[in-house]
């Protein structure tokens, strides 16, 4: 017997935040849209350790997030590498995680309202929070709870908060 198995893991979710950066408005009288610090939808991958009794895991993650805004004054993208490093304590149905998440390259860019936007931010790093319910020994869906600030280098304004989303994963071991 070995004392742990490994192997890729995958998982995709989105996540809600508060704090605005931008606000994208619409010259055609709809809805102004609010480009929010944390808000995205991600995919990724990595690896996922777990031990022999199934009650310890492990999982190193690296993602892409994406906001994608569009009005009729203009479109503005809102993109980062998300790298997560979390351990769970698993029961039978759930498993309970904590760990960091590290945005690398942050990076919102665009034209909209007649401004062009081109902000560069700098890597971020953060305390995360999982809750999932487990579906067979492979899969799991959950909650997910984050707080981080991103820094604009060019003004050293800082936009930040906590954040939630919903996250779903499937590991291979």
């Amino acid at each position: 017997a070995h004392a742990a198995d490994i192997g890729p893991m995958f998982k995709a979710g989105f996540d809600w935040g508060r704090g605005i950066i931008v606000v994208v408005p619409d010259t055609s009288g709809g809805p102004s849209q609010d480009v929010r610090t944390h808000s995205g939808v991600y995919v990724g991958g990595g690896i996922s350790v777990i031990n022999d009794s199934r009650s310890l895991e492990g999982e190193l993650s690296v993602s892409y997030k994406a906001k994608f805004t569009s009005t009729d004054s203009g479109n503005i993208d809102w993109n980062r590498i998300p790298v997560d490093l979390i351990g769970f304590f698993r029961t039978t149905n759930y498993r309970f995680g904590a760990g960091v998440t590290y945005h690398v390259t942050p990076k919102l860019h665009g034209t909209a309202g007649g401004q062009t936007y081109n902000m560069e931010f700098k890597n971020a790093l953060g305390p995360l929070l999982q809750v999932e319910m487990l579906f067979g020994e492979h899969g799991s869906l959950g909650f997910r709870y984050f707080r981080l600030d991103y820094e604009d280098k060019a003004t050293g304004t800082k936009y930040g908060r906590q954040a939630i989303g919903v996250t779903g994963t499937m590991t291979f071991w």
